[in-house]
């Protein structure tokens, strides 16, 4: 069966002996660890913290392979956190959000290739991968399968590749199965998440629109049987990423660490039923 791990977002602000509990009572095999500008470890202080956080996962027989970051560019922050997260045996980076921040896509596209290029080399020297993950919205250049490979277009896939989250995909509207065969040997992890459309009435003109919304996986548009069903038939027997994200009308959650934890480890069981049902 996959390896499982959860995305220690809801829990990045406890001390790393309570991260690691928490990740013990989830139920799951690991985490990828935060760190970026607004989180407790930070491109700042990451020489002292992420070993300090390895330690924690290592005395409760945790896997940490993946660090989720900022990084856009190949600048001195990138440099130093790879630096860090290959002596600590971290094999993966998800890189930062390519926003938009305004600018006419083609413009930001040209911008976004030629830091990928420099983060490229970085990477590399490094002996790490890094991953580009999907987020549905206008807000970034990662909308889809589709999009982001444009983006990574003639890179190394050993170094540069995709997080696939089809949660987004979901909400976006791109089939996984055709996503999965647009990314091919680009394929670097898998998420699972499931959104929701919220019906949302607007107040000005009451004009009917919807929000996506995150909820437990047997709730949302994420099939999660045809998500491993698609899965098996590329080949793909990596770990699943759990994100642990409930924030909508009825699972205002996302920031209540022990009601988080609940939803989680009632979806980290679902996951392995469904798992052990595809074999």
């Amino acid at each position: 069966m996959h390896e499982l791990t959860a995305f220690c977002k809801w829990c990045q602000f406890l001390p790393y002996r309570e991260i690691a509990a928490t990740l013990r009572t989830l139920g799951v095999d690991g985490g990828d660890v935060v760190c970026r500008r607004e989180s407790q470890i930070t491109p700042d202080n990451a020489i002292r913290e992420l070993p300090a956080i390895k330690a924690a996962f290592d005395a409760a027989g945790l896997s940490l392979k993946t660090l989720v970051t900022d990084a856009v560019c190949a600048d001195d922050a990138a440099d130093r956190v790879f630096g860090v997260a290959a002596d600590i045996g971290v094999e993966r980076v998800r890189l930062g959000f390519l926003r938009l921040d305004g600018k006419p896509y083609p413009e930001r596209f040209a911008q976004a290739r030629r830091d990928l290029a420099g983060l490229e080399k970085l990477l590399a020297r490094r002996k790490l991968r890094g991953s580009l993950q999907f987020h549905s919205g206008g807000f970034c250049l990662e909308a889809n399968a589709s999009a982001v490979m444009r983006l990574l277009d003639g890179f190394d896939p050993a170094v540069l590749g995709v997080q696939f989250d089809p949660g987004h995909l979901a909400a976006a509207g791109e089939p996984v199965g055709m996503a999965l065969d647009m990314i091919g040997t680009y394929l670097h992890g898998v998420n699972v998440k499931s959104p929701r459309y919220e019906p949302v009435v607007s107040a000005e003109d009451g004009r009917l629109s919807y929000r996506i919304t995150w909820v437990p996986l047997k709730d949302g548009m994420l099939h999660v049987p045809r998500l491993l069903a698609e899965l098996r038939r590329v080949g793909y027997g990596g770990t699943l990423n759990l994100f642990c994200e409930y924030c909508c009308g009825f699972y205002s959650v996302e920031h209540d660490v022990a009601a988080t934890t609940r939803l989680g480890a009632a979806d980290v069981a679902y996951l392995k039923t469904c798992m052990v049902a595809a074999l």
